[in-house]
């Protein structure tokens, strides 16, 4: 179901009981959000380290995880290079919700592999639900918020505590996601639960992927 199913249905939903609505502002802001973010993004030319992000946003038709979903794929390098991460996104679509956020999925162990290229093949995921993948903790929830003409979405260590999946240990995690109409820009720290640095550094820049094409 795409976003504008989405308003009408919750539009003949409350016109039978009452209910709250999510602010306009709100609602104008997950439709502008999801139809921004989507497209493909190359990693800017002065990327250093051996990851470099080409990123692929498009929205998809999955509703047991929600009425607003969103698949992320990121190669390494190029759109056909080697597949380095894979995710789906679920916004809230909690009528009475006051912000926008995002619930994220990753996929367990090796079970990615069968759904490399679902960018270009979304079918592939007709089939998937949420109990097929490992769902991020409360707290973890990627909290979006509208600056000028970009959208910002913000994970903070001080709310989002993950069990490794590696080794149990409990980690922190701070992650900031910037979608402007020029770029996608990811920033992401994982800390132990001492404070020290496991992944990324809380100095560096973030890492920029410039926006190919737009709006699938």
């Amino acid at each position: 179901m795409k976003l504008g199913q989405i308003t009408l249905s919750i539009g003949l939903f409350c016109g039978l009981i009452s209910c709250t609505d999510a602010s306009p502002d709100v609602d104008s802001g997950l439709s502008q959000l999801i139809e921004l973010w989507q497209g493909e993004y190359a990693p800017a030319p002065d990327t250093a380290g051996p990851i470099q992000p080409y990123v692929m946003i498009r929205q998809v038709d999955l509703p047991s995880f929600g009425e607003a979903v969103v698949y992320m794929e990121i190669r390494n390098q190029t759109r056909t290079g080697p597949a380095i991460r894979q995710r789906i996104f679920a916004f809230d679509d909690n009528t009475d919700r006051a912000q926008n956020q995002i619930q994220s999925y990753d996929f367990l162990g090796d079970g990615w592999a069968p759904y490399v290229g679902a960018y270009d093949e979304p079918s592939k995921l007709a089939a998937l639900t949420p109990d097929q993948m490992y769902r991020f903790p409360e707290g973890c929830e990627i909290v979006w918020r509208r600056e000028v003409n970009d959208f910002v979405g913000e994970v903070t260590k001080d709310r989002c505590h993950i069990s490794s999946r590696r080794n149990g240990a409990l980690v922190h995690a701070d992650m900031i996601f910037t979608v402007s109409e020029k770029s996608f820009d990811q920033f992401e720290v994982i800390y132990d639960d001492a404070g020290g640095t496991i992944v990324g550094n809380p100095e560096a820049p973030p890492i920029v992927s410039h926006r190919v094409t737009k709006t699938r």
